[in-house]
């Protein structure tokens, strides 16, 4: 359906200009009388003919080498298939801006009124301002097509590179992230600017914009700007739309790129902080155990004094009881470290496929907990194995990774990775798991049942989904009709035409939905016998854990 539209919509903006004087001529017809132009009317279609032909032939000529030229760019990068080729069409053949459109627009109103109440100046005027578009429309499709030599980036010699970068490539969440452009002698034609322009992810929000003069064509020119934010995960942008735009702002000539960039955004490590000491948050003597510090009674292991001894050892009370010099014998119980297997579960049911980006916080926080509780426990001299479920090129499967002290890089890497999945559900993952034959702790945000692990540990740790409930502005509907109801620049103040006829489940509903699933999985993990759960969640710059 998306091919068919973009082929519907080229096909509209290529024979928009030379199909519409002829529907205004059977539009006026048929509503005017044209009887004093229609003598005219052979003579017209002659010299029209002779001047838009040769510019429909020119204007498909640079479209096609344009098109060509993006198709050979994309098969360079695996691409293929008439869903590329439909792509690459829509875009070049999309030549009029907004501005452009209502030029057209405006022309054939004002040519239509004309012919109504029989003023031939006023279509005179009208037809040189579509006769002047006309002209603007293929000069500017001639010179991209015949000035643009290559945008190739692999070839820094070549005259018309385009670079991109973000710096740093690797962040943190939180982490301030440039967006930086270089244009090396970028050709571009008088009287035209060049643009750069493409949509952000939607979690880092905002879009691209750089507009470029002429100064490009003579010498290299450097472009940067900040990322509004920067949440974790792997973002991969472009490739950018380049594309020139005349100085009235009426056509804008797409140029085939290949400006792409990656960038991969870590999670945070935090502290953990225990809300309270029971003695044990689990029910064995796991790796979560909290132990109480009993009091002691005044006796200690003893033994009479010997040369060589540490005399701060001396027990004087002791001593002066036994009537000779004794020293306290330092009790060492010895440490075996334990095989901790931490699993983050990644599950997301398919009911829930709409509300996935509802829950790209959620996802999160899970994250921040999952290293951060690894951190914690190498600390203390545990040998942990992190765990979950990833996909990659098309397949899903359970990836592991020893949680070594000097390597949290790694583990930070790994969590960047990590996006919800539909394919191994948490009874996959606990099998796996059962078959390594480890102590496993998951960390789950239970919309799905999660299986008791098993083992000493036997804990699940549990973050709760829901977002917490935003307070929009209370205005009146008058106010907000003649002002923004957020600062202005903010994404909220967008009018989405598309969402009106979008299938996608809103805010509330994909909220109520998460709440069925999350109760059903947290009431199904408190029935299992021997389990226990515990909550996680944020407390200023920590993460909290304790009973849920």
């Amino acid at each position: 359906m998306g091919t068919l539209f973009r082929l519907l919509r080229a096909a509209f903006h290529t024979g928009l200009l030379f199909l519409l004087p002829w529907i205004l001529g059977v539009a006026a017809g048929a509503l005017f009388d044209i009887r004093e132009v229609k003598e005219t009317g052979s003579s017209f279609f002659f010299y029209f003919m002779l001047v838009s032909l040769p510019l429909l032939f020119l204007q498909m000529l640079s479209i096609g080498i344009r098109v060509r030229r993006e198709v050979r760019m994309q098969k360079s990068l695996g691409k293929r298939g008439f869903a590329v080729f439909a792509t690459a069409l829509d875009r070049h053949a999309r030549l009029l801006t907004g501005r452009g459109i209502g030029l057209v627009a405006g022309a054939s109103i004002a040519l239509m009124c004309a012919l109504g109440v029989q003023w031939g100046q006023f279509a005179v005027m009208a037809v040189a301002g579509m006769g002047l578009l006309y002209l603007i429309v293929t000069a500017a499709a001639v010179a991209s097509a015949f000035s643009i030599l290559s945008f190739d980036e692999r070839s820094p010699r070549k005259r018309g590179r385009i670079e991109r970068r973000m710096t740093p490539a690797l962040a943190g969440v939180g982490d301030p992230v440039e967006e930086e452009f270089t244009l090396g002698r970028v050709p571009i034609p008088p009287l035209y600017r060049l643009h750069i322009s493409e949509t952000m992810p939607e979690r880092l929000g905002g879009e691209t914009r750089f507009a470029l003069e002429r100064n490009a064509t003579s010498e290299d020119v450097t472009v940067r700007a900040p990322l509004m934010q920067t949440l974790r995960g792997v973002y991969l942008f472009g490739p950018a739309e380049i594309a020139y735009e005349d100085v009235f702002g009426l056509t804008r000539i797409a140029v085939a790129s290949l400006a792409q960039v990656d960038l991969r955004v870590l999670p945070q490590m935090r502290t953990i902080v225990y809300a309270n000491k029971p003695r044990a948050l689990s029910e064995g003597d796991g790796s979560l155990s909290r132990p109480h510090r009993f009091p002691t009674d005044d006796y200690f292991r003893l033994r009479e004094y010997q040369r060589g001894d540490d005399a701060r050892r001396v027990h004087w009370k002791r001593s002066i009881q036994l009537g000779a010099m004794h020293v306290r014998l330092p009790e060492t119980v010895p440490y075996k470290p334990k095989d901790v297997l931490l699993v983050l579960d990644t599950y997301l049911p398919p009911g829930l496929k709409q509300a996935e980006g509802e829950l790209a916080d959620a996802l999160d926080l899970l994250v921040e907990g999952w290293v951060s509780l690894a951190r914690a426990l190498s600390q203390q001299g545990e040998r942990v194995t992190l765990a979950a479920a990833v996909t990659k090129d098309g397949k899903t499967f359970l990836r592991t990774l020893q949680a070594k002290r000097g390597e949290a890089a790694r583990w930070r890497s790994f969590g960047a990775d990590v996006t919800w999945q539909s394919n191994m559900s948490p009874e996959a993952v606990a099998r796996e798991v059962h078959a390594m034959g480890t102590s496993a702790i998951w960390i789950t945000s239970a919309l799905a049942p999660v299986p008791s692990a098993g083992g000493p540990d036997n804990s699940i740790v549990w973050v709760d989904p829901r977002k917490p409930p935003v307070t929009r502005p209370n205005r009146s509907a008058w106010r907000r009709f003649f002002a923004y109801p957020f600062p202005a620049g903010s994404d909220d103040n967008r009018l989405d035409l598309r969402a009106l006829f979008s299938s996608k489940a809103g805010p509330y509903l994909c909220a109520q939905m998460v709440e069925q699933h999350m109760q059903y999985g947290v009431n199904y993990t408190r029935s299992q016998a021997g389990v226990k759960l515990l909550f996680l969640r944020r407390q200023g710059a920590a993460l909290t854990l304790g009973d849920a």
